[in-house]
């Protein structure tokens, strides 16, 4: 953080930096590297990704207030747009230089996707490292560094850049092999890009979010994610290899306790989750 950069009451916008931070149990510092990880890590085990929302009939907001009121004051998450939203204002906030980007999904399959998926680039010096705190059970727990090539170890998980015609692939590296996480350009985007994407991404037919409730939560060595009824654990062993664990939940009391123990997000019950 500069030595002009004040922690203080809630500025113009909604955004509380004292209220975040204590969301995510982490502390403020200079724009460094150190400062970066501690944030993200932070940030990724303390909030967790879902749609829920939609799901509840509700709007998907992006503005700053709206975004401290769910993810921070009411102890909810969010999708992608919504976490690096917020990252990218806290970043901004400690000094650093960010570039928001979008990207086309991958992980599902090779079927082209529109973009949406939003990350950052975090210009420290002369590295750029990838900060990303919002792609759900498959989410990175930590920033890492954007270079072209070589393979990237985070703990017990392995990544890997690639340059693919006009476009980079972000692509995980298993024990059997690579599979594709996003493929991103590397043009600036604006708050109104996100805007849209956003709108697709929660009200379009044919959209997955649109279409099924999703959740997940990470932690050290292991993933939850939850997806319509369908709930997965993935624990990832020191070799990079993974146990998965599935079973099915019954929607109703069953579905939230766990939605609200497991993955910590605290969803209302009024409206309610649509099940039809």
């Amino acid at each position: 953080m500069s030595p002009e950069t004040k922690l203080g009451p809630m500025q113009e916008d909604g955004f509380d930096l004292d209220a975040y931070l204590d969301r995510i149990g982490a502390k403020a510092g200079p724009p460094s590297e150190v400062t970066l990880d501690e944030i993200v890590r932070a940030h990724a085990r303390a909030i967790p990704f879902e749609n829920l929302d939609i799901h509840r009939g509700l709007p998907i907001r992006l503005d700053l207030a709206s975004l401290m009121a769910k993810l921070v004051h009411a102890r909810r998450g969010g999708y992608c747009f919504e976490h690096n939203t917020l990252l990218r204002r806290v970043l901004e906030e400690l000094g650093f230089s960010v570039r928001a980007l979008a990207a086309r999904v991958r992980y599902l399959g090779p079927a082209p996707l529109p973009r949406t998926h939003m990350l950052l680039l975090v210009d420290i010096g002369p590295r750029t490292l990838l900060a990303d705190v919002g792609f759900g059970g498959r989410n990175l727990r930590e920033p890492i560094p954007f270079e072209i090539g070589p393979t990237i170890v985070q703990g017990r998980e392995s990544y890997r850049f690639e340059r693919e015609d006009e476009v980079v692939v972000l692509r995980s590296v298993l024990p059997d092999g690579e599979r594709d996480l996003y493929a991103f350009g590397l043009e600036r985007q604006h708050a109104i890009d996100f805007e849209m994407a956003s709108w697709f991404t929660s009200t379009h037919p044919t959209s997955r979010f649109v279409q099924k409730k999703v959740a997940a939560r990470v932690a050290d060595g292991v993933r939850v994610s939850l997806v319509d009824r369908e709930l997965r654990r993935v624990v990832t062993r020191a070799d990079g290899r993974e146990d998965v664990s599935v079973r099915e939940l019954a929607p109703g009391p069953e579905w939230l306790t766990v939605v609200r123990e497991e993955l910590g997000i605290q969803v209302p019950d009024d409206p309610p989750i649509r099940w039809s």
